[in-house]
């Protein structure tokens, strides 16, 4: 990896701040890699990570459907077939509920499908509401806050330097759902540190955190994406060696976040990559094939 190239090309992306990982330990940072901000949808691995630790005591059923959860949800309510969607549905991004949903962005909006015109678990579509019900769904399983439990459940063990639960916060806008956004915001470090508990198969100085069973499973191209990749518990996989540009990353995983934020792991390199947009910039995002260009410039 030439540094030098690296910083040429963040530059040239208008990138805030980035950090890369290899083998654990920090190689490249660039920007400021404490700064806080809302880490937009990748907030949704780190919410399928609480519900690893529920699958790691055996407290969670993936094929639990919403009806016996008594998941709703109002203008209009859900159908009967809609509620038959089950957890392992939300967590792939195939519930086939087409409901409004917060936080969601104008694209999400129009291209939104119609309303039961898919029956769950066999049409991907990314959205907002499977995550933020599934948010709820946590909630009412455990009676706990998602921020506080991911705190003692994960950024503490893994001692993430800045990670706040002041910082987060839930988000609604009165009519659409009943269902909130969870905002999580926190630093490339905490990421990093996110990224490479994964990486090292949930295990943090020689400590379970969360069990490489479900992160095997979470990693695992379990539905088809209308993009390159493929999709996993709230992360995208590589499909066919491939997924973002045409660099080759075969078992690589990621997740990205509006305008262009994103965790990049690539275990076959022990590679941990997070990058942030800087909203200031004259980019209005970054596109999958520009953060390619920048995962070949790394690896190269």
């Amino acid at each position: 990896m030439s540094q030098k190239q690296v910083t040429n090309y963040l530059i040239r992306i208008g990138a805030f701040s980035t950090k890369i990982l290899i083998n654990g330990e920090s190689v490249y940072s660039y920007g400021n890699t404490s700064d806080i901000f809302n880490i937009a949808s990748i907030r949704k691995p780190l919410l399928g990570a609480l519900f690893g630790c529920l699958f790691d005591k055996k407290k969670l059923d993936l094929s639990t459907p919403l009806s016996s959860l008594y998941i709703d949800d109002i203008n209009p309510p859900l159908l009967s077939k809609e509620k038959q969607a089950t957890i392992e549905d939300l967590l792939t991004m195939s519930s086939g509920i087409y409901h409004q949903a917060n936080y969601e962005t104008s694209s999400m909006q129009r291209d939104k499908p119609v309303k039961g015109s898919h029956i769950h678990g066999t049409y991907w579509f990314y959205n907002n509401w499977d995550p933020n019900a599934m948010g709820t769904i946590y909630r009412k399983i455990t009676g706990n806050d998602i921020f506080l439990d991911f705190k003692t459940l994960i950024a503490d063990p893994i001692g993430m330097p800045h990670f706040n639960v002041d910082n987060c916060e839930y988000k609604s806008t009165e009519g659409r759902s009943i269902h909130e956004a969870y905002i999580f915001r926190m630093s490339v470090d905490d990421l990093a540190k996110f990224g490479n508990l994964y990486l090292q198969n949930g295990i943090w100085n020689n400590k379970q955190i969360l069990s490489s069973e479900w992160i095997t499973k979470s990693i695992k191209g379990i539905r088809k994406t209308s993009q390159k990749y493929d999709f996993g518990y709230y992360w995208n996989v590589a499909r066919e060696g491939m997924l973002y540009g045409d660099v080759k990353t075969p078992g690589a995983y990621a997740f990205s976040g509006f305008p262009g934020h994103f965790l990049f792991i690539y275990p076959a390199e022990k590679l941990v990559v997070v990058y942030e947009h800087n909203l200031e910039s004259n980019y209005n995002t970054v596109t999958d094939e520009q953060f390619g260009e920048l995962i070949k410039t790394i690896l190269s």
